[in-house]
């Protein structure tokens, strides 16, 4: 009579299960004998080694410039030429809660002044990065009047190296300005924090002066 081969026959199925409950129970003591072996060396050792000449490098920088206009009466100039403007409806976007001028405005005589500061400033940022050049232009310019309680969806700004605001106007308690980390994934797994700080956040936001 042949004899059947392991696994087969009447109860086998049962066996099978039991040897293999049998084995995770092994495997699982041995993981444990082993995790307890090495926490017992490592506590005959003494002290864990450390690390010297420790230090941080600041990988792929986002920098936030600001500053101030010298002569504040320009804002009044400003805020004149693009109320007229939204008077002569001459809007890319208008509704009831906000109004948008066309981009091309650096291009108005209205706002000589302030592309003679953009334009001297924005060198000296490009400057500060070491971009080669021969010379360097504003892509587009445009203004934005919003009523109270319109916010500006999250974007950003194509076919630019580098993009701006500036406040003309803005009452005391008007909302602030938000810059989000622009990186792909730079969030998909976020830890919590005990405090937030320029080192850890996400997102960071301005208030207008």
């Amino acid at each position: 009579m042949r004899r059947a081969p392991q696994g087969d026959g009447p109860g086998s199925e049962t066996r099978d299960k039991k040897r293999t409950r049998n084995c995770n129970w092994k495997v699982s003591i041995a993981l444990i004998i082993i995790r307890a072996i090495s926490a017992r060396e490592i506590a005959h050792q003494g002290p864990c080694m450390e690390l010297s000449n420790r230090q941080v490098i600041t990988l792929f920088p986002s920098y936030l410039f600001v500053g101030k206009l010298p002569d504040l009466t320009l804002c009044d100039r400003l805020e004149a030429g693009l109320r007229a403007m939204k008077a002569a409806s001459e809007a890319s976007k208008q509704d009831e809660l906000s109004f948008m001028t066309r981009d091309d405005i650096w291009k108005r005589r209205e706002m000589k002044e302030l592309v003679d500061i953009v334009l001297p400033e924005s060198g000296k940022v490009l400057d500060f990065y070491k971009v080669k050049r021969d010379s360097h232009y504003i892509t587009n310019m445009w203004g934005n009047i919003t009523h109270p309680n319109h916010q500006q969806a999250l974007h950003t700004h194509p076919n630019c190296l580098l993009s701006g605001i500036i406040y003309v106007s803005a009452p005391k308690d008007a909302g602030m300005t938000m810059w989000a980390d622009p990186r792909p994934g730079a969030r998909m797994l976020e830890p919590s924090f005990s405090e937030m700080n320029l080192h850890n956040m996400g997102r960071f936001s301005v208030a207008p002066e």
